[in-house]
């Protein structure tokens, strides 16, 4: 089996004497290692080019990441690369029985070089991302003694932040943690890789900074994860009962689904509709039909994966 570093090195080399786009391809069964071997390729590649280019500086820390981007003003494409790592982690990643970190979508980084010059300088990255695994988030286990399944990490570092920070976005939020969510189960796991969950809220706040996205814009990216999460704790009836009527998950005072309005800006009553009734036309009028229990959770369940998916594919095309 080839090194990695030889992988990298040789494409670098074809690159600079062939001139013709080179790829690196890694495969195989969950745990195998496939992100981490193509992350240190990354990093060599971006070695090289710091090595011959004296307008790019070395490959920063990814566990290091002080610089921040402000509006009008570019930092080293190395700065990026870096920072996209904790981004794609949490957000893309979560932990399942066979793997702690487990990618949970696919990732294609171009990197584009001016092969006009004999050094073949970097000059930009693009990400695009493929088969976002959107079922782990209502997927997981809600057995207190399994730990060996979890949503993405950043629904658990973001319930990790600090608790002004959860107050200002949820009323409540600074007394709740992951077993008050039906999307989270009640997991123990509060570490991955040697990162806690605060940490990592930490690193990805520091991400996002480097790549220039604003208070509003992290706001909307908060907000969309208190949504997914609200969703998840909306049950129609009681359990094993035959009412259609949205009732709380949650043993919580709280009304979840006023709490979910609030977070999306619309009335509960409005959501309450929008859950258990299908709207459709015929011959222009206007008819309803009430949704069955089973139905209406497909459709929860699908919408909170939808928000998640286009948040997330929002965050990729803003990094770009």
């Amino acid at each position: 089996m080839p090194h990695i570093v030889e992988v990298s090195a040789l494409a670098y080399k074809d690159l600079i004497e062939t001139k013709r786009d080179q790829s690196i391809i890694a495969t195989g069964v969950s745990g195998s290692g496939k992100t981490e071997s193509l992350r240190y390729a990354l990093y060599h590649l971006v070695g090289m080019c710091a090595a011959i280019d004296d307008d790019q500086p070395p490959y920063p820390d990814c566990d290091d990441l002080t610089v921040h981007n402000t509006p009008g003003t570019y930092l080293p494409l190395s700065a990026y690369i870096a920072a996209s790592d904790p981004i794609f982690e949490a957000f893309g990643n979560c932990v399942t029985q066979w793997n702690d970190n487990s990618s949970r979508f696919a990732k294609f980084t171009e990197l584009c070089f001016d092969t006009s010059d004999e050094k073949s300088k970097l000059i930009g990255f693009n990400f695009r991302t493929y088969l976002l695994d959107t079922s782990s988030i209502v997927n997981t286990t809600k057995d207190a003694s399994m730990d060996a399944q979890r949503s993405f990490h950043i629904f658990y570092a973001l319930l990790a932040a600090p608790m002004e920070f959860r107050r200002s976005l949820w009323p409540g939020a600074e007394h709740l943690n992951p077993s008050c969510f039906r999307y989270l189960g009640n997991t123990l796991m509060t570490e991955i890789e040697n990162q806690t969950d605060e940490e990592r809220f930490y690193t990805v706040f520091d991400a996002l900074d480097t790549f220039g996205i604003d208070e509003k814009e992290k706001s909307s990216i908060w907000t969309s994860l208190c949504i997914v999460l609200q969703l998840g704790n909306i049950m129609i009836g009681k359990e094993n009962s035959c009412d259609d009527s949205i009732r709380s998950f949650s043993t919580s005072a709280m009304d979840d689904v006023e709490i979910l309005g609030e977070l999306m800006g619309v009335k509960g009553n409005e959501i309450n509709e929008a859950m258990t009734m299908r709207t459709f036309s015929v011959s222009g009028h206007k008819r309803q039909v009430k949704l069955i229990k089973g139905e209406i959770m497909e459709h929860r369940d699908l919408f909170a994966k939808t928000v998640y998916y286009i948040t997330f594919d929002w965050l990729i095309n803003r990094m770009n």
